[in-house]
């Protein structure tokens, strides 16, 4: 099991995988784990994913 899960949808950090990461691998990595999860690109294993933001409403047209 991946120690933190990507759920980055294409966007990524130089250097870092854009993909489920190994705690081997966060341990060899230049930033730590709680700045992969703080990026918003990558989250623990086992934590529910934040829901998505509800898009606005799109304005009526006369």
């Amino acid at each position: 099991m991946a120690a933190l899960r990507y759920v980055g949808v294409g966007d990524y950090i130089v250097g870092v995988p854009a993909r489920n990461l190994e705690a081997v691998e966060v341990a060899a990595l230049p930033i730590s784990e709680q700045e992969l999860v703080d990026s918003g690109l990558y989250q623990r294993s086992g934590e529910e994913p934040e829901p998505a933001a509800e898009p606005p409403p799109e304005e009526e047209r006369p």
